[in-house]
C-alpha cells in the first residue's frame, strides 16, 4: 500500500521546548519517506519577487553579502515613521508582553488627546482568584502583586490551559489573539487573530478609573464584569467575519526568579509553584507577537524588534512579509552570528 504526505514548508520553527512530532512520536519516518516532490512556487512574492529569491536562497543557507546588504538598509532611523497597522516581532514572550504593554499606553496618549477618547480603551483585570491548598481549591486575596507587577510572560499554564494575561489591555480596533480552541470548526482556535469591535459590560458592572504611566486615565472593570467581547477576524475569507468571546477560568502558576522578593509567596517550601486560577478573558493583545505565533500568517508590514538565530527563525520571519518594502528592523541582522 502506497501512503502519501501532504505538507507545507518544511523548513519552519520547531515545537517550543518538544521535539517534531515526526521524531517523537514516529521516528521511522524519515525512513519511510522515498521520493518527494516539491512545488518551489512563489506566489507570496509575486509583487516583489527579488525579495522572494532574497528568502529562497536565505532558506537554502546560500545567502549573498547583498542579501544582508540588503536587509540591513531596513534599519528604521528616528525619522523614519512606522505605518499604523504594522505588526512587531520578537522571540521573547517577556519582550512581547513589554511592547503589547507600550503600544497600549502610546494608544491611550492619542486617545486622551485626540477629542478625549479615552472611552475607547480599556482595562480587565483578571478575579475569582484560587489557590491550591492540600489538593482543595480556597479563595486566594492575595492578587495585588499579579496584577501589578506580573505580565502574561509571568503567568505559566497548567495542563495545556490557555495562556493568560493578569490585566488585559484592550481599544477599539486592537488586535488580539485567541489563546483557546472555543470552537476549532468555525475558526475560533488556539492562534485565531482578530480585532476588537466591542466589549459588551454587564448591567450589574462596576466601572472604576485607573491611571496609568501617572497620566492618562482610562476605565477599568473585572473579568466578571464583561458579559461577552465581540471580535472581528482578521481574515477576510470568513462568511460569517464576527464572533463572541467569554470570560473563562485559567489554571496556572507564577514565575518568578528565585532573586524575586515574592518568591516565597508563590513557590511552597519544597520550591514547587503553587497553582492558581483566575478568570479572563482567553484572549491576548497582539501587535507585538512571536515568531511561533507569526508563522503561518501574512502581514503587510513587520518591525523585527530582536533576531534570534536559532534554527529558521530569521527566514520564518522573514518570510511573513510580501515585499522588502515592508520590512522595518530595529537592529542589523549578523550575516554570521556562529
Amino acid at each position: 500500500m502506497r501512503r502519501m504526505v501532504f505538507s507545507g514548508d518544511m523548513r519552519q520553527l520547531e515545537p517550543v521546548n518538544k521535539k517534531p512530532l515526526y521524531q517523537e512520536v514516529v521516528p521511522q519516518f524519515t525512513d519511510w519517506i522515498n521520493s518527494f516532490i516539491e512545488f518551489k512556487g512563489l506566489h507570496r512574492f509575486a509583487a516583489d519577487p527579488e525579495w522572494g529569491n532574497l528568502l529562497c536562497r536565505l532558506r537554502n543557507a546560500e545567502s549573498t553579502p547583498a542579501d544582508f546588504a540588503a536587509i540591513n538598509k531596513r534599519i528604521v532611523s528616528s525619522n523614519i515613521e512606522l505605518p499604523p497597522d504594522i505588526k512587531c516581532t520578537t522571540y521573547f514572550n517577556k519582550d512581547r508582553d513589554i511592547l503589547n504593554t507600550s503600544s497600549f499606553c502610546k494608544r491611550c496618549d492619542h486617545f486622551s488627546m485626540n477629542e478625549n477618547m479615552t472611552s475607547k480603551s480599556i482595562l480587565i483585570f483578571a478575579n475569582e482568584f484560587e489557590h491550591k491548598c492540600n489538593n482543595t481549591w480556597e479563595k486566594y486575596n492575595y492578587f495585588n502583586y499579579i496584577w501589578s507587577c506580573c505580565g502574561e510572560d509571568n503567568i505559566k499554564p497548567v495542563s495545556r490551559q490557555p495562556r493568560m494575561e493578569p490585566v488585559l489591555k484592550l481599544y477599539i480596533g486592537a488586535p488580539v489573539m485567541l489563546t483557546s480552541n472555543l470552537d476549532v470548526a468555525n475558526s475560533m482556535a488556539n492562534g485565531t487573530q482578530a480585532t476588537v469591535v466591542s466589549v459588551v459590560l454587564k448591567q450589574s458592572a462596576t466601572i472604576k478609573k485607573t491611571t496609568i504611566e501617572n497620566k492618562t486615565t482610562i476605565q477599568s472593570v473585572l473579568a466578571n464584569d464583561i458579559d461577552h467581547v465581540v471580535l472581528l477576524h482578521t481574515s477576510s475569507k470568513f462568511t460569517q467575519p464576527h464572533f463572541k468571546i467569554y470570560p473563562q477560568k485559567h489554571t496556572f502558576t507564577i514565575k518568578l526568579s528565585k532573586n524575586d522578593d515574592f518568591y516565597n509567596k508563590f513557590y511552597n517550601h519544597n520550591g514547587h509553584p503553587i497553582q492558581y486560577s483566575a478568570l479572563q478573558l482567553p484572549i491576548l493583545h497582539n501587535m507585538a507577537t512571536t515568531g511561533h505565533k507569526l508563522q503561518g500568517s501574512t502581514v503587510k508590514s513587520l518591525y523585527v524588534h530582536q533576531w534570534n538565530y536559532s534554527q529558521n527563525w530569521v527566514y520564518v520571519v522573514l518570510s511573513r512579509i510580501t515585499s522588502i518594502n515592508g520590512l522595518f528592523i530595529r537592529h542589523y541582522i549578523n550575516p554570521d552570528p556562529a
